[in-house]
């Protein structure tokens, strides 16, 4: 089993009531669509900003239970960059969901543009979640995508990422 699989057992195994509400929340895309058209991030609702703190709590949390060894894993995202696939770097101003499995970002991609294909340690913040809708999801936090590489010989095109936490 792999470290990032066996993370995800372990996240989505808890029975804690606060990592299951969580787990609805992002689920009911709570912090989906909250940029405007330039990129900028919109206004949060308490409501939002409330499920940002909980993702941070958790993580830690999380951290300290299972004392991760410091790793290298991968996950996926599909991202439609609407002609701007030549960016190095990508901003996330919020915490984001990735997906454990390549397949499930081609599908978020629509087939279109980019999968961004990212690396993170396992020592910065994230929560693993089991959605019903999209299958073995990883939410990371704030932070920045450095694009390494791109490999345009497939469609759609595969950018390969490391990630850098910003906040947390």
């Amino acid at each position: 089993m792999s470290t990032i699989d066996k993370i995800y057992t372990e996240h989505t195994s808890t029975e804690e009531k606060k990592y299951k509400a969580f787990c609805e929340d992002i689920i009911g895309d709570m912090l989906m669509g909250k940029y405007d058209a330039d990129g900028k991030l919109r206004h949060l609702v308490p409501r939002v900003e409330d499920i940002i703190s909980t993702f941070y709590s958790l993580s830690q949390q999380f951290k300290k239970k299972w004392k991760y060894d410091s790793s290298i894993l991968r996950v996926y995202r599909g991202l439609n960059l609407a002609g701007k696939s030549n960016t190095e770097i990508i901003h996330a101003q919020i915490p984001f969901s990735t997906s454990i499995d390549e397949e499930n970002a081609f599908n978020w991609s629509g087939g279109d543009c980019c999968i961004l294909s990212i690396e993170f340690s396992s020592e910065i913040d994230f929560v693993c979640i089991d959605n019903p809708n999209e299958g073995r999801e990883v939410v990371l936090p704030e932070g920045i995508l450095l694009v390494e590489r791109r490999d345009t010989s497939k469609k759609p095109t595969v950018l390969y990422c490391k990630f850098k936490q910003t906040k947390g």
